[in-house]
């Protein structure tokens, strides 16, 4: 009968420490509002590896009026090589390159325009933040590094 209780104390711990990760990421988007990205990012926050950081580049990347610190921060965090891929209509196909991160010339900073619909996905470990609106869909791909922390990894944009 103890070890029921005990067993049941360690699942309530575990489930309660869960949302309390996730309440304290969802807090770290300070500067997001739309519910689509809140309810997107409440929806995984409890299954990615240091969500307070993820939430932070997530924020800085839909949410926080466009500046140069933003941009900065933004940079700060790609990764040491990062694959950068666009599509237009009318393009044969998609051009794709692995740039340095020093020669990556645009990391799309949204501001939570509502000319957007924002998503946030969790995809085999890595976060798929993506901005979409009649004519293009932007990505951001993120990954998680133990030593390095959340990186950019890709960067995409398609537009009709």
């Amino acid at each position: 009968m103890i070890a029921r209780y005990i067993a049941f104390g360690l699942i309530a711990l575990l489930v309660l420490g869960g949302c309390a990760r996730a309440r304290h990421a969802a807090q770290s988007l300070s500067h997001c509002k739309s519910p689509d990205i809140l309810d997107s990012w409440n929806r995984i926050a409890h299954e990615v590896p240091d969500p307070g950081e993820a939430a932070r580049l997530i924020d800085a990347a839909l949410c926080v009026p466009e500046s140069e610190e933003a941009e900065s921060y933004l940079r700060s965090r790609l990764a040491p090589e990062v694959t950068v891929t666009a599509y237009g209509t009318g393009d044969p196909e998609e051009s794709r390159e692995v740039l340095e991160a020093a020669k990556v010339v645009r990391v799309p900073v949204f501001a939570e325009s509502p000319e957007w619909r924002y998503y946030v996905l969790l995809i085999d470990g890595q976060i798929l933040i993506s901005a979409e609106n009649e004519a293009c869909i932007w990505d951001i791909t993120i990954e998680h590094a133990k030593a390095a922390g959340w990186r950019i990894i890709h960067i995409g944009d398609a537009c009709d």
